[in-house]
Order: structure tokens, then C-alpha cells, then sequence
């Protein structure tokens, strides 16, 4: 089984093929080991393509009434109809595994963001007695750890005064915990430049495509394409792109390279964030011959926020 990449965060745990997977890590345990725990849900994850992907999760599980951890994995291969249990572990209690700093979310609007939400103004308001009114997570990030560090931007009224603050809730919720550890409001100065960091522009042309970091982005996202799906595309050079400024920059670049000494072109978008070291590839295409000398497609983004940090 060749490695093609390392491993890589989960970003949604709560998908149900994801907690699919980790029931599934429970039962072949139990049919292996004897044992009658029982599955409670899966609580963090990395993932590995593999010729197939290796899943390492934590996962909590009952055993006589008393919720443990455990650590698992798992190679998946679902067109062969094959999944196989290839170690299973109890996670000892004073070990924390922190798989990761914070990353933004890729949806505010998730219900279980909004609960959480919800719950740290309410928790405030009973540890300071405020009656500040919910309404809105502006922005947010979270952090695996033996559980989920929420870090939410939120608007709440203050007699009749919208007002803005950041927040972290601690959240475990396979225990039913949830712990409020800050709640600030945030400086109308910091609320300004954030609003501008949040607005996401279009896509503006890149003037100079032959900058060494426009090439190194470039290459970048052929060697990345490489490992994630097992090719040898041998980058040639960038042929034109835009960029988009977020908290960041998404660069939508149309890249040659070499597919067995056959020149190809194709479509990438790499966001990246290089005062803290990230950089990520969400998308990588071939372009079709005929649209190879068409400019790059307009219009489309990704929003990413970032707003932990001020």
C-alpha cells in the first residue's frame, strides 16, 4: 500500500459516512476483542489517500455505562467493498491530542454553530447579568482537540445597540459539556477592520504571472495534486491566473505540466496564507484543448474567514 500523502484534519466530523466509519470501528472491535462497547460517536479524525484512504479517528464509545476513548484506524476502500480495522487503542485519559490549530469553519450557519453561539451569550449574560440578545456568528474558527474550541465573532444587542464580540466555547458535547472560557467585546476599530478583511472581492487579474511566488504557488499545486491522487505531473510553468484577497489569497491559476512528456494544461485554486504557514490546494482540473486559450473563468470564490486573531 503506497502512501501517497500524509495525513490530513477531517474537516466535518458530524458527516455520516465519517461517523458511518467509526461506528464500523466499534463493531469489528467488539467482534474481534470479545467486548460489548458501544458506539457513542466519532470526536476527531485525520484522513490519508492511500489506494484508498486510511481514516485515524477518536472515537468515543461506552463500555458498561463509562464513556472512553479510542483511537482507530481504518483503510477504506468503498468501490472494492472492502473496509478493514488495523489498530484500535483506548486514548488514556491524561493524553490530549491536540490534531491541529484552529481552522476556519466552512459554514457559520451550521445549526450546531448557531447552538453554540446561542449558548455563550446566554452563558454570559448569567455570569455578569447582562441581557445582551443573539443575533448573529459573524465569523468563526474551531480547534480539535479532546473535544472542539469554538472561537465565534458574534453580534448580540446591548439596549438596542448592535454590538460585536469574540468568544471561545468549549464543547464536548458526546459528554454533554460545553464551557464558556472568554467572552470580549471587540474594539469598534477591530470591528471595522474585520468587516473589510470579510469582504470578499472578485477575482483581479495577476499582472505579472512570472513572479517567483506566482510560479512557486504554481508548483505548489502540481506537486500537491501529485500526492493526493498518486500522479507524476512534472510542473512546466504558470500560464496566467487571477487572485482573489481574503484573509489571505486564493490564487486561480492555469498551469502546463507534463503528463508522460505530454504538455497538459490545467484549472488550480490554492488559498493561501503565508504568515502562517498555510497553503492548501481545494481544487485541481484539466482544462479541455479547446479551452486552454480562454481566459480564466470569472465569478467564482471561496469565502474563508479567518477571524480568530485580531
Amino acid at each position: 500500500m503506497a502512501h501517497v500523502g500524509g495525513y490530513r484534519p477531517i474537516e466535518d466530523i458530524d458527516d455520516p459516512y465519517v461517523q458511518e466509519i467509526g461506528k464500523f470501528v466499534v463493531e469489528e472491535h467488539n467482534k474481534q476483542a470479545g467486548q460489548g462497547l458501544v458506539f457513542v460517536r466519532v470526536v476527531s479524525g485525520e484522513q490519508q489517500v492511500v489506494s484508498g484512504t486510511n481514516y485515524k479517528l477518536v472515537v468515543a464509545a461506552e463500555d458498561a455505562g463509562a464513556t472512553n476513548k479510542y483511537e482507530a484506524v481504518v483503510y477504506d476502500k468503498p468501490w472494492e467493498n472492502f473496509r478493514e480495522l488495523t489498530s484500535f487503542a483506548l486514548v488514556p485519559e491524561q493524553v490530549v491530542k491536540q490534531v491541529g490549530g484552529y481552522r476556519p469553519i466552512p459554514n457559520i450557519k451550521d445549526p450546531h454553530v448557531q447552538e453554540i453561539a446561542e449558548f455563550a451569550v446566554a452563558e454570559y449574560n448569567k455570569q455578569v447579568g447582562k441581557a445582551l440578545v443573539f443575533i448573529s456568528v459573524v465569523s468563526g474558527e474551531q480547534q480539535v482537540v479532546a473535544g472542539t474550541n469554538y472561537k465565534l465573532v458574534i453580534e448580540a444587542e446591548d439596549c438596542g445597540v448592535i454590538k460585536t464580540y469574540e468568544t471561545v466555547v468549549y464543547d464536548k458535547s458526546w459528554e454533554k459539556v460545553r464551557e464558556l472560557t472568554s467572552f470580549n467585546p471587540m474594539p469598534e476599530r477591530i470591528v471595522k477592520q474585520r468587516s473589510f478583511e470579510m469582504r470578499v472581492g472578485g477575482y483581479q487579474p495577476i499582472r505579472n504571472v512570472k513572479d517567483p511566488h506566482v510560479q512557486k504557488i504554481g508548483k505548489f499545486a502540481v506537486e500537491e495534486h501529485n500526492k493526493q491522487a498518486g500522479k507524476a505531473l512534472v510542473f512546466v510553468r504558470v500560464v496566467s491566473g487571477e487572485q482573489q484577497v481574503v484573509v489571505g489569497t486564493n490564487y486561480k491559476l492555469v498551469i502546463e505540466a507534463k503528463d508522460a512528456d505530454v504538455t497538459k494544461t490545467y484549472e488550480a485554486v490554492v488559498y493561501d496564507k503565508s504568515w502562517e504557514k498555510v497553503r492548501d490546494l481545494t481544487s485541481f482540473e484539466p482544462l479541455p484543448e479547446q479551452q486552454t486559450d480562454r481566459p480564466v473563468k470569472r465569478g467564482w470564490y471561496r469565502f474563508i474567514c479567518n477571524c480568530g486573531k485580531i
